[in-house]
């Protein structure tokens, strides 16, 4: 017991001294707590004085050390409730700088569906493409200005369901 005792306040006071401020309430609630059981046992095999404070020390010290404890707890609840609000205001940064990034693209981006139909595009896009081209029918492999492009869209497709950061040159239809 002595020993967990001692490693107890090793431990959290090396935390304490590399600038961790919860080791500092967990050695602080703990060096109070075994404080206050030691006087009461060194009041009860007679070395030290019968008072109040050593009869009811132990319990006292419990309390506080609870207290403190949960003091503690409250801090990291708090920390982790920071830095989860960073990391989404982190999160809406990114998104903002990507849809700036899609609707500015000097490059046309779309997104199919698995029908081929249109269900997302940028303005540059929408330029290369007469009229609204969401929801219309896209037929790529035509449009392809290679046709080992065009095949590697539909072997790609085929194989993974899904084609994703696909370079490729389109040719106006009918020429």
């Amino acid at each position: 017991m002595l020993c967990v005792i001692i490693a107890c306040v090793a431990i959290s006071a090396l935390l304490w001294r590399r600038s961790q401020q919860l080791a500092r309430l967990f050695l602080i609630s703990w060096l109070l707590f075994f404080i206050s059981v030691a006087t009461n046992l060194l009041t009860a095999i007679g070395i030290a004085p019968y008072s109040a404070f050593n009869e009811y020390g132990s319990m006292v010290g419990a309390v506080v050390g609870l207290v403190l404890l949960s003091l503690a707890l409250g801090n990291r609840i708090n920390t982790a409730k920071r830095d989860k609000d960073l990391a989404k205001q982190e999160a809406v940064r990114n998104l903002r700088r990507y849809e700036a990034l899609y609707e500015h693209s000097l490059e046309g981006i779309f997104l199919l569906d698995e029908d081929w139909l249109i269900i997302e595009a940028n303005p540059r896009f929408r330029q290369l493409i007469p009229g609204d081209p969401i929801g219309q029918f896209l037929p790529l492999t035509a449009l392809l200005s290679s046709s080992s492009k065009a095949k590697e869209l539909q072997q790609r497709m085929a194989e993974e369901h899904e084609v994703r950061n696909i370079e490729a040159l389109f040719k106006a239809s009918g020429k």
